[in-house]
């Protein structure tokens, strides 16, 4: 019986804070932070790459450290390759990855856009630039609310 209880309290407990993450606004202006990209966005991104992702994804885009880790030059991503794909996988982590969420939105944007440029540009057939329509197509960031104090 505590059991069942204890079970019941748990569950009810995550689907609350499940329900409370999805009523949250998205206060993140993707489409602003995939247009400010530029070289020093990229070289950010290296910097991060370089120090964390390429202990488990490799240097060269075909070859991961780990071999359970994506290779971002050869095959497909699992979520998609497009950064908004990129940047939820991030945020909510896959398989031996956990969320990435130490990072800021934009420093997950400036590692997605070192992977694309260096690794998925160059290696893969199926890249895709990004178009006026996808950028329009993104999440619009809304204000948070406001608090009582």
């Amino acid at each position: 019986m505590y059991r069942s209880i204890t079970s019941f309290v748990c569950a009810l407990s995550l689907s609350s804070i499940a329900q409370a993450e999805e009523a949250k606004p998205n206060t993140i202006d993707h489409a602003g932070l995939i247009q400010a990209w530029d070289q020093a966005s990229f070289e950010r991104g290296q910097t991060i790459y370089d120090n964390l992702c390429i202990n488990c994804h490799g240097a060269d885009g075909k070859t991961p450290s780990l071999p359970v880790a994506r290779a971002f030059g050869t095959g497909e991503l699992k979520f998609g390759g497009d950064p908004y794909a990129m940047f939820r996988t991030l945020t909510n982590g896959n398989g031996l990855m956990g969320p990435q969420t130490w990072m800021t939105p934009s420093e997950r944007y400036d590692v997605i856009h070192y992977i694309r440029e260096k690794f998925m540009k160059p290696l893969r057939p199926s890249y895709k630039a990004l178009t006026p329509e996808y950028i329009a197509g993104l999440p619009k960031a809304e204000a948070a609310p406001a608090t009582n104090n």
